[in-house]
């Protein structure tokens, strides 16, 4: 089925060089042959997959055992009084309007 997708658009080519959709019938049969044996190999051969429709069958048991990070340690800030912030000091943003107004002034 998936070599009939590939042939598909070249014959679709073909079909252009012939001026008819007659050279289509090629990947539709390969398709269809496909589809057949896909059939035929899931209702009669034993070696497909079986269909399974009832609820997944998972092999998790559950334990008391978590595997999770160690507790954080909250240190804190070492505030000894000789480093103090100045906010004073931060650099202000520039105004959205700055760059229009030196195009004005020129």
């Amino acid at each position: 089925m998936f070599a009939s997708g590939v042939l598909t658009p070249i014959f679709f080519g073909f079909c252009f060089l012939a001026d008819n959709p007659g050279p289509l019938i090629f990947p539709l049969i390969v398709f269809l042959v496909g589809l057949a044996i896909t059939l035929y190999a899931r209702l009669f051969l034993e070696t497909a997959a079986p269909i399974n429709y009832g609820p997944p069958q998972v092999g998790f048991v559950p334990t008391t055992e978590f595997n999770a990070l160690p507790q954080g340690v909250n240190e804190g800030f070492a505030a000894d009084g000789n480093q103090q912030i100045r906010t004073s000091e931060l650099a202000q943003p520039n105004s959205v309007t700055e760059n229009t107004t030196r195009l004005l002034d020129s």
